[in-house]
């Protein structure tokens, strides 16, 4: 194949300030490595970024098979809560409360993402669904622990008591309650005035989207 190098489940790189130990994943860049080797800071070595692994995880925790597992970069560990660090891989076996380690299928060697960026990456995850309109503001539970982001649009066709619908995040830790999204819709304040005020006519179909945790 014309531009092939090297089959790509074991790469070389360089090895960052510290160094890297053998068998204990390191970050390179946004990429997830672990290395085949121990070495000192800035020696070539080998290092795994697809495949599965056993690796040192979060003890205090239980793992059940196909959860989302990320990289606690800071402790050098898997870990199953998305805030610890970026997306790393999938739990291939489930691990009791407590256990050192844990097999985790790495994330294919694609780079990770940091936890916290905006969109849909680093764990989060997608909710969407179609509500009906009963007030100008309706709560949506979505199924997410935490929304970062929301949208909505009038599926319905506009309506002079009702022309358009917006998705909101509100507060999470207050109103809407957590996970859930407010569904608002809005109607022109008159003829010749399009500002827009609460809507008046309801039983609208909405379609939404979330974006969370």
């Amino acid at each position: 194949m014309n531009g092939f190098i090297q089959p790509g489940d074991v790469v070389e790189f360089t090895a960052p300030g510290g160094g890297v130990v053998a068998g204990t994943g390191k970050l390179i860049g946004k990429l997830l490595v672990i290395p085949m080797v121990t070495v000192g800071a800035g020696v070539r070595f080998n290092g795994l970024i697809a495949g599965v692994v056993s690796h040192a995880k979060t003890n205090a925790q239980a793992w059940a098979e196909g959860d989302r597992i990320y990289w606690d970069a800071g402790n050098s560990r898997f870990d199953n809560v998305a805030t610890v660090g970026p997306f790393a891989g999938i739990a291939v076996a489930a691990a009791a409360n407590p256990t050192a380690t844990g097999i985790v299928r790495l994330n294919q060697g694609a780079p990770l993402v940091d936890a916290g960026v905006a969109g849909v990456a680093g764990g989060y995850k997608i909710a969407r669904g179609q509500a009906v309109t009963a007030t100008p503001s309706d709560t949506i539970a979505t199924g997410l622990a935490t929304v970062v982001a929301a949208v909505a649009n009038l599926e319905d066709n506009p309506v002079i008591g009702c022309d358009r619908a917006q998705g909101v995040i509100g507060d999470q830790a207050g109103a809407p309650v957590a996970g859930s999204i407010l569904v608002k819709t809005f109607k022109p304040t008159a003829a010749g005035d399009a500002t827009p005020i609460a809507a008046t006519t309801f039983g609208k179909k909405v379609n939404w989207i979330a974006i969370g945790t």
